[in-house]
């Protein structure tokens, strides 16, 4: 099956491709009206169905949109997958008008969007090809473990939509992209063995992947810094924007593709063909991909994974069309799941001033209207004081260095379990709750975007680390921590936001204590990158909604909690804010901690 999401009359919707019976157009057929106008023709007195009339998931409605849709798991696609079929037949041997009337939409009559239009995860593979360490000499063995981004809401776009660049007076902003395999999720899993794992996989789509090279504008001085840390997350800034993912046009279930490992990818400019690959050069596959990631973080359907180039790494949009304005079309095309078709248009000073007023008359929200469970994204800053730094192997930056997270690693009352016999590395942050859409906002008016702080303990172990045995990428150093900071549950807050002024901020002191013993004295001044540097550099290239959340990073080393502990209490005191405390208790060889 196909099925796509789209825009009707301003609504979201969802449906499956079906071919025109007589002018062999293609149509896209809402299943919930479907159903309803088949039944309705069923019960007539003529219609041969009295006795027999077909239901599929009546009498429960259907859901409207695709993310509602996967959610129904293997049940819901085996009863769309009837529906489909009978459908097919209805509209060549009996009244097609009356289902395609209302159910039915053309293509032009409808915008696409990315077949999960706000996938929860959207994570992308880099390096995952093997000509990418073949082509580099100073790669000296492969590690079999997926290096990935996380990319935030916001950055995907459908079939027909532009990348839109942002492009400072008088200057030339570099683009690439790829064409990727996408892999959506179809059913929910946690620690998923390989040999399972396609199980979990409801079907592929084309993502056209993208970085854009317009931070080096402004932060240019990012690229002196060459520890692993800094090159993830200064290296990563460039995809991590605002529509800067193509995907779609559909979904298709993977019983219609096949063997995913030999699917041919076409890359285009203005139809010129600019690389061929096929995904038989995946390095690390789906299944591997999958189970690495479940084994720390739950994976739920409709979330997406595209896998990384296949062949050429960053392909280049002509420079010279940019001067003469030429229109350029982005061209993405995979053997059986379709093509992607993507302008790319430019926005300078003065669209971009008219689109910052109309950010400056968003709504804020109210302190008590925030939920921490409903949080769109979630954003971790690295390496922020000079004892984090000195942790992490990295020189004092006044440029944030910052990746997306994803928000079911935060977390005010979900237990979380390490493995017992590991060290755990606790660490204390303030983090910030963003009060308003915020994108392209005015440095010194981003404290009315703040809606409050949070007090925020991390808790990590070294797993992660052990798989990676010797890094043959600087940046395969610092994934693990990355990684571990995504595990469900790890990022402990509470569900109170609290709008602070700056000289309360200004004298804020924070301590650890673990078992009654303080492990650290810090306090909010020792950030060298304040709440609104980090966001004014988000909001450079992205979007931060109402709610999402901000951690500034880690206020000191972390402290160590020795493997084989039983019952341990942390408790965070941060001036001005809910004091944090949590236990830690083993059994049966876990560890777990809840809020006390």
């Amino acid at each position: 099956m196909k099925l796509a999401s789209f825009l009707v009359d301003g609504q979201e919707r969802f449906g499956f491709s079906l071919l025109h019976p007589v002018t062999g157009e293609e149509l896209l057929v809402e299943p919930g009206k479907a159903e309803a106008d088949i039944i309705h023709y069923a019960v007539s007195k003529t219609s041969g169905y009295q006795f027999s009339v077909p239901r599929f998931l009546s009498p429960k409605p259907w859901p409207l949109t695709m993310q509602g849709f996967l959610e129904l798991g293997e049940g819901g696609m085996d009863t769309l997958g009837r529906l489909v079929s009978f459908t097919e037949r209805f509209v060549e041997q009996s009244d097609g008008f009356s289902v395609l009337a209302k159910a039915a939409h053309r293509l032009e009559d409808v915008s696409l969007l990315p077949p999960v239009p706000e996938p929860r995860v959207l994570l992308g593979l880099v390096g995952n090809c093997p000509g990418f360490s073949r082509n580099h000499v100073n790669i000296p063995h492969i590690n079999l473990v997926p290096q990935v981004h996380q990319r935030h809401l916001g950055s995907a776009i459908g079939n027909g939509e532009p990348f839109v660049i942002r492009r400072p007076k008088g200057q030339k902003v570099s683009m690439s992209f790829n064409a990727e395999l996408g892999v959506i999720i179809g059913k929910a899993g946690k620690n998923i063995p390989v040999e399972e794992a396609m199980s979990y996989v409801v079907g592929y789509t084309v993502v056209t992947d993208t970085a854009h090279g317009y931070y080096n504008v402004k932060y240019g001085e990012m690229g002196k810094h060459t520890d692993p840390m800094s090159i993830m997350a200064y290296g990563w800034t460039h995809k991590n924007t605002d529509i800067s993912c193509a995907v779609g046009p559909y979904l298709v279930t993977k019983d219609e593709v096949g063997h995913p490992y030999d699917l041919m990818l076409y890359s285009r400019t203005n139809g010129m063909l600019r690389d061929r690959a096929n995904t038989c050069s995946t390095l690390v596959g789906v299944e591997r991909t999958i189970a690495y990631f479940s084994s720390f973080m739950k994976l739920l359907p409709g979330d997406v994974i595209h896998m990384g180039a296949n062949g050429k790494d960053g392909i280049g949009i002509d420079v010279e069309h940019q001067v003469s304005g030429e229109t350029i079309q982005v061209e993405c095309e995979i053997e059986k799941l379709g093509v992607l078709r993507n302008k790319v248009t430019y926005l300078d000073d003065a669209e971009l001033e008219e689109k910052r007023r109309e950010f400056s008359l968003a709504a804020p929200m109210q302190a008590e209207e925030w939920d921490l469970g409903k949080a769109r994204n979630f954003v971790m800053t690295y390496a922020n004081t000079q004892a984090s730094a000195l942790a992490s192997g990295c020189q004092v930056s006044p440029i944030p260095r910052y990746l997306w997270s994803v928000t079911s690693a935060l977390s005010s009352s979900v237990s979380y379990s390490p493995d017992a016999k590991d060290e755990l590395y606790v660490t204390a942050e303030i983090a910030v709750v963003i009060g308003k859409t915020v994108k392209w906002a005015d440095k010194e008016k981003l404290s009315d975007c703040i809606l409050g702080y949070l007090p925020l303990v991390s808790v990590t172990d070294k797993r992660l680390a052990q798989q990676v045995i010797h890094p043959a990428l600087p940046r395969e150093s610092a994934m693990p921590e990355i990684y571990a900071r995504w595990a469900d549950g790890c990022n402990r807050t509470c569900d109170v936001v609290t709008p602070l002024s700056k000289d309360e901020l200004a004298q804020m002191r924070v301590f650890l204590e673990i078992d009654g013993e303080q492990v650290m004295d810090a306090q909010y001044e020792d950030y060298v990158c304040k709440a609104e540097d980090v966001i004014e550099m988000i909001g450079y290239g992205s979007t931060l909604y109402a709610g999402d959340v901000l951690s500034l990073g880690a206020l000191c080393a972390p402290a160590v909690i020795p493997g084989g502990h039983a019952a341990v209490r942390v408790a965070m005191k941060a001036s001005g804010l809910p004091d944090l405390t949590l236990a830690f208790h083993s059994s049966q060889g876990s560890a777990r901690y809840a809020k006390s």
